[in-house]
Parts: structure tokens; C-alpha cells; sequence
């Protein structure tokens, strides 16, 4: 039902690369409306709540700006990476781990 969406761990969304800031906030209401906020986002929430980043508020969005948060880390979106690094990170695991390519 929930999907893991209230777990203790801090969510992060992959968020397309670029897009002003009022497209992020379009996004971050969406994701949340599509969740379980279908009349709107709260604007604030108590505090040890809005620690988690579990339950969205205008409050949070407002952080961010005043914050110049500009990938809006501080909602729980995350840096998509480009296809370079997640090759390298990808060569990195497998070297930890000790796996090897054959082919």
C-alpha cells in the first residue's frame, strides 16, 4: 500500500537534470498528490516530522529557496548522474567486490 514510502531511511527522487525551480516544485507537489495528499500540501508540519522528510510542507519548500538549495536536496530530490559516472562507479563495485569481466 504505502510502497516503502515511510520508511525511517531519507527518501531521494531522481529528478531530471536542469528545469527552473518552480518545475521542481511542480514536481515535488505531484509526487506527493499522487501519494496521499490529493487536497494539497500542508504548510508546516512539526518538526521531528519534517526531519525525516516523510510528510511534505510549503514550510520545507521555503527552506530550500531561502537556503539556495537549487537541486532542492533538502526535499529528498537527488543529482541524476550522467552515463560516464555510473560506469565508473559501476567499475568501482565490481573491483570491490572482486567480480571480473570476461568477455
Amino acid at each position: 500500500m504505502s510502497n516503502g514510502y515511510w520508511q525511517i531511511k531519507r527518501q531521494t527522487e531522481r529528478l531530471g537534470s536542469g528545469g527552473t525551480r518552480t518545475q521542481k516544485i511542480e514536481a515535488y507537489c505531484k509526487i506527493w498528490e499522487s501519494r496521499c495528499y490529493e487536497q494539497g500540501i500542508p504548510d508546516s508540519v512539526p518538526a521531528k516530522l519534517a526531519k525525516t522528510s516523510r510528510v511534505p510542507s510549503w514550510q520545507a519548500v521555503a527552506l530550500c529557496i531561502l537556503k539556495n538549495d537549487l537541486e532542492f536536496r533538502g526535499l529528498g530530490f537527488g543529482r541524476e548522474d550522467s552515463a560516464l559516472v555510473e560506469q565508473i562507479y559501476s567499475k568501482a563495485r565490481k573491483e570491490k567486490s572482486g567480480q571480473i569481466d570476461l568477455i
